[in-house]
């Protein structure tokens, strides 16, 4: 085992030294200090088929500024939001959180600008895609041998939807498990169970669309690491497919802390992402799993941006749900 790990790491640095040495011949223009050196606006805007939309503002961070100076949220903005064409009012929930309600439907046009005292305006716009259909399937019981070749148990959770053939799509996946636990050592009643909630972490080894990374790529040490659980993938290699993902959470991946779960549930939430959602989140997963920016040796990307004159994203999305699947415990 130490050797795999010796023989691991010694090619790891050999990579990095040929690179290096690669490097010192060639000239990069990037230069971070003229990127960008004012203030601006940060919006986050995540328009859904919810009747609720939040807008989070923040004052950005000037390069070259002392790390002891932290984002600000914007206590007071001119904000215009409107649903295909139509006005919408925006209240202030605190300070750098706003919100507008009323429902919103597939292929609504959304439009936004926000103007404040200090700070140059921004304005972006999207549009609500149609949500997929996710249907439950299955829950099988699989062993996978992961890092290390050490076996771990899996749930492997199966549900399928159709992508259309005609567009390009984009889509984020999402697994929330329900355990439910007695309060006690003996319960009679409902009044007596507790339940737990929360998002599983996903091995993505038995799924195409997710697992993006070789063998090769997981010997260097890099990552397929996906931002809070929100697992996004197109669909280049399933274009007007039926599809089942395969999806594995660890069997003893738990919320709970002293009880014993008597049972688990899982549901599948498949999100249907407007292309500019699906680019941001991309860029984030892009920039946690460079390693070689890491080491110095690649030009660190800034993340996407779709909201004109400022920074942050304007993200459309549609959410559809499977049933809920209940298996059976295994331990």
């Amino acid at each position: 085992m130490r050797l795999r790990r010796f023989i691991q790491h010694t090619f790891i640095l050999c990579i990095i030294c040929l690179l290096a040495f690669s490097t010192v011949a060639c000239q990069d223009d990037f230069n971070i200090v003229s990127t960008d050196t004012n203030n601006k606006l940060v919006a986050y805007v995540f328009p859904s088929t919810a009747d609720t939309t939040y807008i989070q503002l923040w004052k950005s961070i000037p390069v070259g500024t002392k790390r002891s100076i932290s984002a600000s949220e914007v206590r007071e903005a001119n904000i215009q939001y409107s649903v295909n064409g139509m006005p919408r009012k925006v209240y202030k929930k605190e300070n750098g959180m706003y919100y507008t309600t009323g429902k919103q439907q597939t292929g609504d046009l959304i439009n936004l600008s926000v103007s404040t005292d200090s700070l140059p305006n921004v304005e972006s716009q999207g549009s609500i895609p149609q949500a997929i259909p996710i249907i439950s399937d299955n829950t099988i019981y699989v062993t996978r041998i992961g890092e290390d070749n050490i076996k771990d148990t899996y749930y492997q959770i199966q549900a399928h939807f159709t992508d259309p053939e005609a567009t390009a799509d984009y889509y984020a996946v999402r697994i929330l498990v329900k355990d439910i636990a007695p309060k006690n050592d003996s319960y009679e009643n409902l009044q007596d169970l507790d339940s737990a909630y929360f998002w599983a972490d996903i091995n993505t080894k038995d799924e195409i669309v997710l697992n993006h990374i070789s063998d090769i790529d997981n010997s260097l040490g890099f990552n397929n690491m996906f931002y809070r659980n929100f697992y996004i993938f197109n669909d280049h290699n399933i274009n007007g497919l039926t599809h089942t993902l395969r999806l594995n959470v660890l069997s003893y991946q738990t919320a709970m802390t002293s009880q014993v779960p008597i049972s688990r549930s899982f549901k599948v939430f498949l999100y249907k992402l407007s292309p500019e959602y699906y680019k941001f989140l991309k860029s984030i997963n892009e920039l946690a799993n460079n390693k070689l920016a890491r080491y110095g040796l690649s030009q660190m990307k800034p993340s996407f941006t779709n909201i004109r004159g400022g920074f942050g994203v304007l993200g459309c999305y549609a959410l559809s749900e499977s049933d809920w699947m209940k298996v059976e415990l295994e331990y």
